[in-house]
């Protein structure tokens, strides 16, 4: 179990973990952002579990800013996003 970010944090490495459980292995992506601006994008394999999944993630270290993580698909769809203030 993850504790998911507060709406406010303090500056240092947050993690963003993935459970994706597909028939067929995928590839996804990790793309951070810091204030709107593009800083990593983390491509990231996913093998194949259709039952219990496959776990991965990534980690940045976050200073003061408007921050968002989205997990992305290999076509572009976000699947999920998620925004954090860094104090």
């Amino acid at each position: 179990q993850c504790t998911a970010p507060r709406d406010s944090s303090s500056a240092g490495v947050l993690f963003f973990y993935t459970r994706i459980a597909a028939p067929q292995s995928v590839q996804i992506h990790h793309r951070w952002y810091r204030n709107g601006r593009l800083r990593q994008d983390m491509k990231l394999a996913v093998g194949a579990n259709p039952v219990s999944g496959f776990r991965t993630f990534t980690r940045q270290r976050v200073d003061p800013g408007a921050w968002k993580v989205e997990l992305v698909t290999a076509d572009g769809m976000v699947l999920r996003a998620e925004n954090i203030a860094i104090r």
